[in-house]
Order: structure tokens, then sequence, then C-alpha cells
């Protein structure tokens, strides 16, 4: 559950900018989706890797590109990237951090397949934040902690609220010197 209740909840999709409050049931759908989403593309980035292919086509991000471009040149001519011109920021885990597995994360086998899937995001970020370092898009992957949500469990250790009123405040400090970084919803760097 989402906090403590219904104020709770409201106040979850004020901060998510929700049009409605957003009831417990339709959210575990969504966490449901984003699950099973999260275990496919694992699955299916690990075939690929078995299979010694490489992706091909046109994925969102890249779809996107031609209008992260031009928000770049729309807003600013300083060439410093910030998150007021033009950025890319995804919501990644610290279960997906390659460096920790094993270290902090010793039970790994619980949940292979969202770990795989969180350090496949961080790659992909890392990648595209190479390939539009010179283009004034800012790319960042950001873990907002280990919330209290039906996936977190009572067992987490943040607030909705906290967690994204944290993330709020730190969005605006962001520069190039974060670009391409995994950093905590504080702003401070995690290891990939």
């Amino acid at each position: 559950m989402i906090g403590k209740g219904a104020k709770s909840l409201q106040k979850f999709s004020s901060y998510m900018a929700l049009p409605a409050l957003v009831s417990q049931k339709s959210y575990d759908k969504i966490n449901d989706k984003i699950l099973r989403a999260t275990t496919f593309v694992a699955n299916s980035c690990m075939k690929k890797a078995a299979e010694d292919k490489f992706l091909t086509g046109t994925s969102d991000i890249m779809t996107m590109l031609p209008l992260l471009e031009r928000a770049a040149q729309l807003h600013g001519d300083t060439g410093a990237l910030s998150v007021s011109k033009a950025t890319v920021l995804n919501m990644a885990s610290m279960t997906g951090s390659i460096a920790n597995t094993g270290v902090i994360f010793r039970r790994d086998l619980i949940i292979p397949a969202y770990k795989m899937s969180k350090a496949a995001l961080n790659m992909a970020m890392r990648v595209f934040a190479t390939t539009v370092k010179d283009r004034g898009i800012l790319v960042i992957t950001m873990c907002p902690g280990w919330v209290k949500t039906d996936m977190g469990t009572d067992k987490a250790v943040l607030e909705p609220e906290e967690s994204i009123g944290t993330m709020i405040r730190t969005l605006p400090k962001l520069n190039e010197s974060h670009h391409g970084t995994f950093i905590d919803r504080t702003g401070n760097p995690y290891p990939y």
C-alpha cells in the first residue's frame, strides 16, 4: 500500500501530477505490469545477448531524440546541461548496481530478472549519455530509494512523499557534472 491510506495516496497522486486519486487496485495493476515488463525485457535482453545479436531498430528514446535536441536548442545558448534545458531522467534501483552485486546485495537470486533489467537500464543510459554528450541533453539515472509500496513492502524505509519530495528538490541542482551518472535521490553518485 502506498503510504498509509487514502490521504497518503492523494498526496502521492498530487506529487506525480496524476489527474485524480489512483485506487490501490489500479496502482497494484500498474505495479504488476511493470514487474512483468521488466521481467520480459530482462529475459529478452538475455536471449538477444546469448544469440550474439545487437539491438536494432528504433527505441522510444531514439524516437524522442529530435524533440530532446530541439528542447536543448530552444532553452539555452550557454552550452551547460541542466534539467531546465533537456533531460532524460530514468528511475533505476540500487539493486541494478553490478559493482555491489554480492557485496551489499547478498541475496541476488531472489529477484534476478528485476536486478538484470535495472542493470540493463543503467547500461542503456550510459550508452545514450555518451551518444548525446555534445547535443545539450542531460542524461541521468536516479534511484528513488527503498520506498514503501507494494513492491517495496512495509519493510522499506521511505514513504513515497519523502522519496518524491527529495527527488523534486534534487532535480534543479543537477548539471553537466551529473551527466551519464547513476545517483541516489539526493544527487550522490552510486556505482554502476
